[in-house]
Order: structure tokens, then sequence, then C-alpha cells
């Protein structure tokens, strides 16, 4: 009998067995996909202004005369290409090394800007000048990404595919530590390689303090400032180069899950798994 007990016991332990193994796997998940990237800048634009809902607080301020109008999904910016743009103040949150930019646009004509970039402090000589990367749509209505490395120089990449015929069009740029890529549509549309067209690779240099490199949406101040004219929704930043399919999954508004998202879904899984057993 008592051998019967302790087979009975044994097996009454297993599910329990089982399902910490499942638990750890769960957690394995999770660690894998935040680990991967992390969503450090989310700007729907939804509530008609430059608030950051990604958890990080990375919020936008309007600056000069910033509308809005319909959007992929609710509301978008609209940037009028003479004095419109948003700043965000610098941070070492937004100062990474590998990165994803992702957004819709929509324009047309040759209202050339950046969707995304840093501030460039002149104050520093020519060498502090270029620093971080900047994400520009061009006047021939193609983009480009380019990184400023240390100590000096720049290099990106550059799309053939054009966006500026007036409709709605899901733009990405990403960067490894590696390679830079463009994508228009889920496509991919440029890639750079280290060594390509005589530029070298190496790190993205930042000027320093954090605090003195702001962050803008839809200006480039290096040199005579460029403003972007579009409209532009669902503007997200990561903190690594996203894959293909992740960028496909942006381009039919599919979001990344954040860092946060991803833990207290795994917390609330875990206990729902325990009160089960307990019942």
């Amino acid at each position: 009998m008592k051998g019967l007990n302790m087979i009975n016991m044994n097996k009454s332990r297993l599910p329990n067995k089982i399902s910490n193994i499942l638990l750890a796997l769960i957690f394995l998940q999770i660690l894998s996909v935040t680990c991967h990237a992390a969503l450090i800048a989310n700007y729907t634009f939804d509530l008609q202004n430059g608030n950051d809902t990604g958890g990080l607080a990375n919020h936008a301020t309007e600056q000069g005369t910033v509308t809005y109008g319909i959007g992929v999904s609710g509301s978008s910016a609209q940037l009028n290409g003479t004095n419109a743009y948003f700043s965000v103040a610098g941070n070492n949150t937004l100062r990474s090394g590998n990165y994803t930019v992702s957004a819709f646009i929509k324009m047309t004509g040759n209202d050339a800007g950046p969707l995304w970039g840093g501030h460039y402090d002149n104050s520093g000589g020519a060498t502090l000048d270029n620093s971080g990367f900047e994400f520009f749509a061009s006047s021939n209505g193609t983009i480009t990404v380019s990184n400023f490395t240390a100590p000096t120089g720049n290099w990106g990449s550059f799309s053939t595919g054009l966006i500026n015929d007036g409709t709605w069009h899901h733009i990405a740029a990403t960067y490894d530590g590696i390679v830079t890529r463009t994508y228009i549509d889920a496509v991919l549309d440029g890639e750079f390689f280290p060594g390509s067209g005589g530029f070298s690779n190496g790190p993205i240099r930042w000027n320093n303090p954090p605090t003195n490199h702001e962050f803008l949406i839809g200006l480039s101040n290096r040199g005579t400032p460029i403003f972007l004219g579009a409209s532009i929704d669902e503007l997200k930043i990561y903190d690594n180069a996203l894959s293909a399919s992740a960028i496909a999954n942006l381009s039919v508004n599919v979001p990344e899950p954040s860092h946060y998202s991803l833990v207290l879904a795994g917390i609330a899984f875990i206990i729902h798994l325990r009160l089960r057993k307990r019942t």
C-alpha cells in the first residue's frame, strides 16, 4: 500500500513539473523577444499631440504650426514643410547604438525633410556637429538613413522606390551594428554594408552630455534648417534592428510588443496557471 501511495504521489507531481518547465520556457521566450528589440518611443498622434505611448515618456513637443488629420489609424500629424516639427528632449534611452525607425508617411512633390533625427550642436565644431543618425525623405521621393560615426564621417542606406505620390506608405530603417537597411511597404529597398562606396563602418557617435542632444521629428538643423512637408503616423523607435517579418507586421500596423507589455503578459499568465492549481 505504501508503494502504491508513493507511485500516486509521483504521478500527482508530474503535472507540476511539466507546468514548471512550461513556465520556464515562457520566461525564456519573453526574455528573447524583449532582449531582441524594445520599443523606446511610440508616437501614434491619436490624441493630436506628441505624447509617447511606449511607456518611457519620451514625449515630443509641438513646434511651429503642427496640425492633425486622418491617419492610417486614428489621427496623423501634418507638417507644413515651413516651420512645423516636434522636439524630444535628449536622454540615454533614445541614444541607441542599433535601432529601428518605423512610420507611415504621405507626401507629394519634393517637400523633403527628416522623419527622425538628432540635434546638431554647431558650437562643437565640424567634428561634433554630426552625431546620431537621421532618417530622411529626400526631394526625389526616395528615403535615406545616415549614421554619423566616430570619430568623423557618415554613411547609410538609400532606397530606389518612391514615396512622394500622395498616398500612405510604410517606411522603416534598421541598423544592427553592421548593416543599415531601408524598407518601403515591407519590401527591402536599400542595404549598406561596411566598406561600400569607400565609407567605413563604426559606432554611432553621440554628443555629450545626453541633454545636449535633442531629437527632432520633421526638422534637420545641420546648417540651413530643412523642414519635412508630409503627414506622418504611427512613428515608432526601437533599440535594435527588427527582422524583415517584424517590419512586415508593422507595415499593416501590427505593433511589436514593448518590454512592459511582454513581461506583464508573462506574469499574468503565470498567476493564472497558479490560481488554476488551487481550484
